[in-house]
């Protein structure tokens, strides 16, 4: 089948060049697979191969069109550039391949250190696993080599050195077992050490059986939704009483992309006034269409992925921030299932009703959506979303990849910045692990130097500091690893506009915040300015309106009073529990406090600004800052028996 040849393609392509352009550790010496390195580095290609090719597809289509190819076949311009760009995805794994198995063939099979890349074979030819970083650099892992060999392996001089700083960590050779959570199993310096680790060594130690748990629940829970909601039967197209309002121009629209030489594109239901809609995934699902897939089929399968992958990343996402294992599987669940005073207010209506039907059986027999809000018989925030909005999830896994490359970045970027306030003594936090990278221990004993007996030295301020960090060259990375890294955040960037416009806005406001304590502002920068000019050329060819709604400004978003003390009541209406447990996580956690601030910006914006005519849209941008609080929170909900366990002692010694 044409289409699943496409798919398959594409994936494995984008699969073959986020692996060659990320930085990630080998197979833990051990012999313990990174499952969490691999189910990132996967979602990440299959995605970048996914929207990189079907755009390329459609804009070498526009060309060929533009040519005047029509002529020659139906639908020429469509069926000869999926073919192109089919051939080239396919020439370009094939020759990946035939690399490797040249490389295979080279290296001697006994001396694997060989095969190693420079750097990492300075370094003593040792295996870089989940607690090693870029280039090779020990990362502090909970058991080393030696440590397993009872000291006889031989440790370079820089290994020793860094083990002595674990063991000022630890508190000794071995690990302490106090604040073991029942969950996650580890101890509490084991987590630190996993929070601050590179990007791929936090992934690889991420627990196996919870992604496992998370995958198979993913898989399932979004078969069901989109089977119930969506589904061909007997030749005709189904769509539930909740999603056909939307299913209707987005099956049109692919079908019009699959069949209908839709490039450029017209809305069907609005013909002649071109597209002002973020089209590109329906456009996919188009050439899986075209390719032998049902229409169904086509719109479920690319849907069914863009769910379980936006689980799959934000447990992973979780993992990253937190190091407990079982966030991993509560975020994900905290952020599909919101907290709302919906159901009590639903169910205080049913009780003072004065029908004779009692209460109980009307709440069973109840089939449309609840809550008192404005709008919320839409299904406006339950997971009705997911299904109406084919191509949200899908977006916000773009999103997500962004976000954990981006932790890398502010980790590199907080550490040079410190560096910078005791030039003297070196970089500030001894511990961090990412000062293992060789070339940016260079680059900031370079700073040093040039800052060394300036009043800068005597006096340090945060925002002089930051003020002279932006133009140091240390923020720009010269590891060429990490160069490689940012392709896929810029390329990401640039094509996201028009897959979910909302997801874009909302990944620009949130990489505006980290870009000031991050090393990468360049690229984001990059990314950020390509992704908004490619968006503006985009509308002008295929809108024919104004880019923007003439009054952007729109203060208390669907509440029906404008109130400061309306807007609060909706919010809290709207929320239930969660604006409140907030409140307390952020005064209880003071390492999330960042992460917390930056993730309210989207929910802020919401309530302010409207970028379309309908200020609805921003209900996208609510559930975005939704999501991202969802980490903090499961962090929070873990550590609760700790903290309640400290505060009875603290009450207990206070009456003693």
């Amino acid at each position: 089948m044409y289409g699943l040849a496409i798919l398959l393609a594409f994936s494995g392509a984008g699969i073959i060049f986020a692996e060659s352009k990320l930085n990630k550790p080998v197979r833990h010496p051990s012999g313990n697979f990174p499952w969490g390195s691999a189910v990132f580095v996967g979602l990440t290609g299959i995605w970048l191969g996914l929207i990189f090719f079907s755009t390329l597809i459609f804009w070498l289509s526009w060309g060929l069109r533009a040519a005047g190819l029509d002529s020659l076949f139906a639908l020429a311009p469509e069926r000869l550039s999926a073919a192109a760009v089919f051939i080239a995805a396919a020439a370009y794994i094939f020759i990946d391949i035939m690399r490797r198995r040249r490389h295979r063939i080279a290296a001697p099979p006994d001396k694997f250190a060989q095969a190693l890349p420079k750097d990492e074979a300075a370094a003593g030819g040792k295996v870089p696993g989940p607690g090693t970083g870029p280039a090779g650099c020990a990362n502090f892992t909970q058991d080393s080599d030696a440590q397993r060999d009872g000291g006889s392996a031989r440790v370079p001089a820089a290994n020793r050195r860094e083990g002595s700083v674990l063991s000022k960590i630890a508190g000794g050779k071995k690990r302490s077992t106090s604040a073991i959570s029942a969950f996650n199993k580890k101890s509490a310096d084991s987590c630190r050490l996993s929070r601050e680790s590179p990007l791929f060594s936090s992934l690889a130690k991420a627990p196996p059986r919870y992604l496992l748990i998370l995958a198979i629940a993913a898989a399932i829970f979004a078969f069901w939704l989109l089977n119930t909601s969506f589904r061909e039967s007997n030749g005709y197209l189904q769509a539930g009483a909740s999603v056909f309002s939307d299913m209707a121009p987005h099956t049109a629209l692919t079908s019009a992309f699959a069949k209908g030489a839709n490039i450029l594109p017209d809305y069907p239901h609005f013909a002649a006034d071109g597209i002002r809609y973020h089209f590109f995934f329906y456009h996919l699902a188009g050439l899986l269409h075209a390719g032998g897939f049902s229409l169904a089929l086509s719109l479920n399968l690319l849907t069914w992925l863009g769910i379980v992958s936006f689980i799959l990343l934000l447990g992973l996402l979780a993992w990253r921030l937190t190091a407990v294992g079982g966030a991993v599987l509560l975020a994900p669940f905290l952020a599909m299932f919101r907290s709302s005073c919906a159901f009590f207010t639903f169910l205080a209506s049913l009780i003072s009703s004065p029908d004779n039907v009692s209460w109980g059986q009307r709440l069973l027999t109840h089939t449309t959506f609840i809550g008192n809000t404005p709008k919320e018989d839409w299904g406006l925030w339950s997971i009705n979303v997911y299904a109406n909005q084919r191509h949200f999830p899908a977006a916000l896994a773009l999103m997500l990849i962004l976000l954990l490359l981006q932790t890398d970045n502010i980790r590199r970027g907080k550490s040079m910045t410190d560096s910078l306030a005791s030039p003297s003594a070196g970089p500030a936090n001894p511990d961090s692990l990412e000062q293992c990278q060789a070339s940016h221990a260079a680059s900031l004993s370079q700073a040093a130097a040039s800052h060394e007996g300036s009043v800068l030295a005597v006096f340090p301020s945060k925002l002089r500091l930051w003020r002279q960090s932006l133009t140091d060259k240390s923020f720009r990375p010269s590891d060429p690893k990490i160069r490689k890294q940012q392709i896929i955040t810029v390329t990401i960037l640039f094509l996201l506009p028009f897959w979910h416009g909302s997801v874009f806005i909302a990944a620009l406001m949130l990489l505006f915040c980290y870009a000031f304590i991050s090393d990468n502002r360049f690229y984001l920068l990059s990314g950020a300015v390509l992704g908004l000019l490619y968006a503006f050329g985009q509308s002008k060819i295929f809108s024919r309106g104004a880019l923007l709604s003439q009054n952007i400004f729109q203060f208390g978003f669907i509440s029906e009073g404008k109130s400061p003390g309306d807007i609060l009541a909706y919010i809290l209406e709207l929320t239930g529990i969660l604006l409140p447990l907030l409140i307390i996580v952020f005064i209880v956690n003071k390492k999330l406090r960042l992460w917390m601030a930056v993730s309210s910006l989207p929910f802020i914006f919401s309530f302010f600004f409207s970028l379309t005519p309908d200020v609805t849209v921003n209900h996208k941008l609510i559930m975005i800052s939704v999501m991202l609080w969802s980490i903090p929170l499961a962090k929070f909900l873990f550590d609760l028996p700790r903290l309640s366990g400290k505060r009875l002692r603290k009450f207990l010694l206070c009456a003693a």
